[in-house]
């Protein structure tokens, strides 16, 4: 992790809880770094991200979560109802010029969709 020399770092299979994907980062990754962890409910699995804060290169701006969608997957214009079996991770950064900018952190399979 510290080769990568990363500011943002996206877990797809990380941890149930913040507290330890922030150890993570506490003990093994140089720099101050501020985790977070979209839970997913009844999974040991989830997306999170971890910031790093001591550059002071980047500021979290808005985190959101995402339930279910519809989308019309057989174009007959009936939209149908999907959930994510993990909930993707949605979150709006800032870098020092105040320009904004977005990552989706996902957790992709053939389920499904």
């Amino acid at each position: 992790m510290n080769e990568l020399d990363a500011d943002v770092v996206v877990v797809v299979e990380g941890p149930d809880r913040t507290e330890e994907l922030q150890l993570l980062f506490d003990d093994l990754v140089a720099g101050e770094w501020q985790a977070h962890i979209q839970k997913t409910k009844g999974s040991q699995q989830n997306i999170g991200i971890a910031i790093r804060t001591d550059t002071r290169k980047l500021g979290l701006s808005d985190m959101q979560t995402f339930d279910e969608f519809t989308l019309d997957v057989e174009d007959d214009s009936i939209p149908e109802i999907y959930t994510f079996e993990r909930r993707p991770l949605y979150i709006e950064l800032s870098d020092l010029r105040n320009c904004r900018f977005r990552i989706v952190g996902l957790h992709l399979k053939s389920k499904a969709i």
